[in-house]
């Protein structure tokens, strides 16, 4: 039981720092950074925004609404798979902006942390 519940205090700190880092990320952007790091869909000249658009937000009902469905779904995750939460955030981050990036429409910049939304969701539909 322990350990379990080690794993879980850790998966929730992380989770925990995850929504930190969204929220400060939202106060220190502007709009050119939000068009700059984007993710910006099939452009392979910025691939690398396949990372970085989950982590800006329009505006704060957008953050909000991320963070808490972030925080709500994770927590479940937390309580029916305790050892997997750290594996499966860091296999889906980079996954679910390789789906975005790829199945957007072209020409178009993408922000929020929904795909990770629509990740812990997924998995947790299908799981169950």
């Amino acid at each position: 039981m322990t350990s379990i519940f080690n794993k879980g205090l850790w998966s929730f700190f992380y989770l925990s720092l995850v929504s930190l880092v969204l929220i400060v990320v939202y106060f220190f952007t502007d709009d050119s950074l939000r068009s700059l790091l984007g993710t910006h869909t099939r452009d392979f000249s910025r691939w690398y925004t396949l990372f970085t658009g989950s982590f800006l937000h329009g505006d704060f009902e957008h953050l909000w609404g991320n963070t808490i469905s972030l925080i709500g779904l994770g927590f479940i995750f937390w309580l029916l798979y305790p050892a997997a939460w750290g594996y499966f955030f860091l296999w889906q981050w980079p996954l679910s902006g390789l789906i975005l990036f790829s199945l957007g429409d072209y020409g178009e910049n993408h922000i929020g942390a929904s795909t990770w939304v629509y990740s812990f969701a997924g998995f947790l539909a299908l799981q169950t």
